[in-house]
């Protein structure tokens, strides 16, 4: 039996300051989202780390090389869909 649920393809993190990787095995992609869902800036939280964020926003998570396949980057708009 093991305790591990697979991970979404990607997940929103409202109105916080920090991101982390504790618990993963692999590192992360992560955005800070200004109000209208624009990437202000983008981090690679390395496995076992956390990074913190400021101003505090929403954040987008994903596993590492996620951004790259996507396109997301600083000036990128993301929308918010509802799941």
């Amino acid at each position: 039996m093991t305790l591990r649920r697979p991970l979404p393809e990607a997940l929103v993190v409202i109105k916080t300051q920090c991101a982390h990787a504790l618990g993963m095995r692999r590192a992360l992609d992560v955005a800070l989202l200004d109000e209208a869902g624009t990437v202000i800036r983008t981090q690679v939280v390395k496995a076992w780390r956390t990074a913190r964020f400021r101003p505090r926003g929403n954040l987008l998570e994903a596993l590492h090389g996620s951004f790259e396949r996507w396109g997301v980057r600083p000036g990128s708009r993301v929308t918010i869909v509802p799941h």
